[in-house]
């Protein structure tokens, strides 16, 4: 009576080379989400807006000059463009802005009268990356009473004068809230690098997986 060969056992090597392949995998799947985020790293250093003056969503008392932008480290000189614009959609930047390092400083026509404003810019980073946002800031400018007018005890009615209420473009008495438009894009880069990192690990894993299920369905 003929025995039936008993399959062979598989050898212990093969079940090491299995889990070396695995582990190889996922050693590389790191490296590559880790070289991604070093890389997203740098330009997201870069594209940092650390302060700007006005600050956003703030409101303005004092008659300004210039707005300042400074940024977690030195932007390049070329390619920088800033504009202040009102609500009627109005520059009132003037000339070219000016680099004291970090910051930008970008000087106004004149003083700004009371309403919103929008601080739209653009910049390149030392990397040669160039990035732009926006923030808003309010104004609210006390009126400047008129030195040639005459005095309430010699108007002829006997009447004071008011002055109104400076009033922004919408001929609303105070001007509207501004809304936080400042663009983050630095976090764009980290997230887009973590979401391929994270692909490339599972396709890894399951390339793995599925040539050891078929060595095993072999034998």
């Amino acid at each position: 009576m003929t025995v039936p060969a008993q399959p062979a056992a598989r050898p212990a090597r093969w079940t090491r080379h299995a889990l070396a392949c695995g582990v190889a995998g996922l050693v590389a799947a790191a490296v590559v989400i880790v070289t991604m985020l070093g890389a997203a790293a740098p330009a997201s250093a870069h594209d940092a807006l650390a302060k700007t003056s006005p600050e956003a969503d703030t409101t303005v008392t004092e008659a300004l000059e210039d707005v300042q932008l400074t940024f977690v480290a030195e932007p390049l000189e070329t390619g920088t463009e800033v504009l202040v614009m009102d609500q009627d959609g109005t520059d009132w930047s003037s000339g070219e802005a000016t680099h004291d390092g970090a910051t930008i400083t970008q000087p106004l026509t004149s003083e700004l009268p009371s309403g919103t404003y929008e601080v739209q810019w653009r910049v390149v980073s030392g990397d040669g990356h160039p990035i732009s946002g926006s923030y808003a800031f309010d104004v609210e400018v006390a009126p400047v009473a008129d030195e040639e007018s005459p005095s309430p005890s010699a108007s002829p009615s006997g009447t004071t004068s008011e002055v109104s209420a400076p009033t922004d473009a919408s001929g609303s008495a105070s001007a509207t809230p501004a809304a936080d438009r400042s663009s983050d894009t630095s976090g764009d880069s980290s997230l887009f690098a973590v979401a391929i990192g994270a692909i490339v690990l599972v396709v890894v894993v399951v390339v793995v997986v599925a040539f050891v299920r078929r060595r095993y369905s072999a034998e």
